[in-house]
This record gives structure tokens, sequence and C-alpha cells, in this order.
């Protein structure tokens, strides 16, 4: 997963004195003062000029930037830098604490957006996208820290079911059943049962993504492990709701019914091939294109279920797994070209980050006709459209890559019967605790 080396880690921390990398400093001690609003833009795409550094950790979007946004604004000259993610995660954390080197904008992994934001570096654009803030679904589509807001979600990791409809009726499975949970999970107890053990549509993995993937539950059902303030969050109710998610993910594993391990290796496809693994939960972006990459043969066998309810009269929403944003940074040499860019995305370039994400939080998005396009290996079903109904509730991302590795361990000894659901909910507080007192 986006995990931050070490070296980089402590590089960035020393450098900024350890408190704007921790958050305890809503202001943050590196640029002095607060943060200015970004005053909307007021000039035309001719009168931008001059030169805008975008550091871009998305290649899906390297040729939408040049071919749509640099055509947009002809006298502007795009200088775009392609980093891996990973790498551009490192070179900006070091880039923030040195202050050097630094692009007018860049790309940030959402589920991260804390450790940088909070360095108190970065612009606020509530002045500029306070008045797009209704046209989206989600509440969490919009990129706000300590109240402020920064950005917004491109490539929203709306989470659902991708199966293979056809194979699961060949085996006696109706995929409209699907509607709770506790019915889902009949339906894979079913398909085990009848296939010795051999036939499953669900996934369980392991390590970092196996986290996410638990996380994706929680999240479901409005779980949050973090204040906005990004303290633990105790509340009783939250921590009931925790706990009940663990006990579903240790029902899951005694009941033998998921696939234990990710879409990542190439077993996972042949499996897939071979009619054993007839599904998987994941974003679109992982669904809807490793799906028809990796088993063009099956084309017009496979459909999307949106998530399941938690019950018959429980809200119709799902959990997050992924997500991008761009942000501009304070001391961008070219505000203008980069409110320009922060807007083009919600205007001229709409139907661009449609082609370029699939899935879109945006309304007005959701209303161009190539959203609405039937997917031919899908059945002619219309994806981004259906999963676009079933919003995620809000989350408050903090010290995501410490969530990874502290809570991610508890979450595999739940599974293996090393710890009960309440004492994974005791050892995760615990575990919050002692995350969030290493920030001060």
């Amino acid at each position: 997963m986006d995990q931050i080396s070490r070296r980089s880690f402590l590089v960035a921390s020393a450098a900024l004195g350890g408190a704007a990398l921790a958050g305890c400093n809503p202001a943050g001690p590196t640029t002095g003062g607060a943060s200015a609003p970004a005053p909307a833009p007021t000039k035309a795409p001719a009168d931008i000029t001059g030169e805008l550094t975008i550091w871009n950790g998305s290649s899906q979007m390297t040729n939408a930037i040049k071919q749509t946004f640099q055509a947009a604004y002809p006298n502007l000259k795009v200088n775009l830098v392609d980093f891996g993610g990973n790498d551009l995660q490192e070179k900006l954390l070091v880039a923030l604490a040195t202050q050097t080197d630094l692009p007018d904008i860049t790309w940030v992994i959402a589920r991260r957006a804390a450790i940088y934001l909070r360095t108190n570096q970065f612009l606020e654009m509530d002045d500029l996208l306070k008045p797009y803030e209704s046209r989206f679904d989600s509440p969490s589509a919009i990129v706000r820290h300590r109240g402020r807001i920064y950005s917004y979600v491109q490539g929203p990791g709306n989470v659902a079911l991708w199966v293979n409809a056809e194979q699961l009726r060949q085996n006696g499975i109706d995929i409209a059943t699907f509607t709770t949970w506790d019915a889902t999970i009949e339906a894979a107890k079913k398909l085990a049962r009848d296939s010795g053990g051999q036939k499953t549509f669900l996934i369980q993995p392991l390590r970092a993504i196996g986290f996410n993937t638990f996380n994706t539950f929680f999240h479901s059902r409005s779980g949050n492990w973090w204040t906005e303030d990004g303290q633990p969050y105790k509340d009783g109710r939250n921590l009931q709701t925790l706990q009940e998610v663990f006990q579903f993910w240790i029902d899951l594993k005694r009941a033998g019914i998921a696939y234990e391990n990710d879409w990542v290796p190439p077993t996972f496809w042949q499996a897939a091939r071979e009619g054993k693994n007839l599904g998987y939960q994941m974003n679109f972006a992982v669904g809807a294109n490793n799906t028809v990459q990796n088993l063009p043969e099956q084309s017009g066998q496979w459909r999307m279920v949106t998530w399941p309810k938690w019950g018959p009269n429980a809200p119709n929403q799902t959990g997050a797994f992924g997500g991008v944003f761009y942000a501009v940074l304070k001391n961008a040499k070219n505000l203008d070209a980069a409110r320009a860019f922060m807007t083009f995305w919600l205007e001229k370039g709409m139907e661009e980050q449609i082609k370029v994400w699939g899935i879109s939080n945006y309304k007005p998005a959701t209303e161009l006709p190539i959203y609405q396009e039937g997917r031919p290996f899908f059945g002619g079903q219309k994806v981004q459209l259906d999963m676009s109904r079933v919003p995620y509730p809000p989350f408050n991302y903090w010290d995501w890559d410490k969530m990874e590795s502290e809570i991610g361990p508890i979450v595999e000894q739940a599974a293996a019967g090393q710890v009960t659901a309440a004492q994974a909910v005791d050892l995760s507080v615990k575990a919050l605790e002692k995350i969030a007192s290493e920030r001060r």
C-alpha cells in the first residue's frame, strides 16, 4: 500500500520540529500566520499566462491534463511532473519539511490527506469551492481539514460487489437477493456448502489491503476511528458498531466463505477462470477495469451489485477504498492558473474526468450521457450510475500509515480467533490513543 519510508518521515519530522507533522498545532509552525482563502478566479483562459508546475501521481490523468487542461489555457505552460504514487508521497513530505522544490499543485491520496494538510502549507479553497459543495452527493467528497476546504476527491472509492452473476445463477444463487448483508452471507454459505468449500464471491485479505477492506465495512456503517480534529472517537455507539463489525469479520473467517487474499496476485484471476472465485468487493477503479482486463472471456457474465444494507431499514450506503485529490500549495507561484486548474474538472473538464476515473460523486457529472452508458462486459449495466446512487458517509482520515501498521494486526488477530471482538475494540482504542499521543 501507500507507505512512506521511515527515512523520509524522520527527515520531515526533524525539519518541521515534529509539530506540523503531528497535527497538534492547527496553525503549523512552518509558515507563520493563518492560511488565506483562495479568491475565485476572474481571468479569462487566454489571460492566464506563465507556468504552472503540477506533481502528478495518477498516470490516468497525464493525458487529460496535457490534452484538455493545457488546450483550454493556450498561453499557459504546464510543467507536469509524473511520479509513481509512493515516490510522490515521499518527495512531497521531504519537500514540505525543507520548503524546497515545491510545485504549485500536487496530487494526494485521500486517506493520507491529514499528514500533508496539517503542515499548514496548503491554500484554503473555501471561497473557490464552496459554491460547488452542494453539488456533491457525499459530504466526504469535499476534502476538509480542521473545518476548512482544500479540495475535492476524484476517483472516489465507493465500494461494491463485483460478481459473476451467470455462474452464480448456475449454482442456484440469484444476485437480486443481495439486498442485505445477512442475505448475502447466506448466499455465500450456500455456494461454499454446495461446492465443498471450493467456490466463493467474497474476499478477506491480509495486511494493509486487509485492514482497508475491513474498514469499508466499518465505514459503511457510519463508523469512524477519529473525530474531525484527530482524536480517538470513543463514542459508545461508535464503539458498539466497531465491535459488531469485528464480530462480522470473525464470523466471515469462521464460516470459511471468503477468499483469503486480494485481487492483486495472478492466482486470484486464475481461480476466477476456473470458476472458483466468482466475485469480490472493491471500488470502481479495480472492479470495472481489472475484471475486464483479466477475464475478457467472461464478458457479459459479470455484474456490479451495490453494497448490501446492514438491515432492511438500514441506510443505503457504502464504504470507501481509494480516492485522490489535487491541492494547491500556499506559496504557489501561479495562483491564477492553480485556481483555474481546481475548477476546470468541475466545469469544462468534467467529461474528461469521467473518462479517466469512471465514477464521480459530483452530481452534474452523473447527468452526462457518457456517465449513463451501459457497459457490455457487465451485460449492458449502467455501472457508474448505479454505484453513484449508493454514497458513503463522512469519514475522518488521520495517520493512516500508522492505522495500517497498528490496527491492521488487530484485525488479523480477530480473524484468527486470537482475540474476541470486544478485546479487539479495546486493543484498537489503546492503539488509537498511542497514535494520537505520538503526535505530541
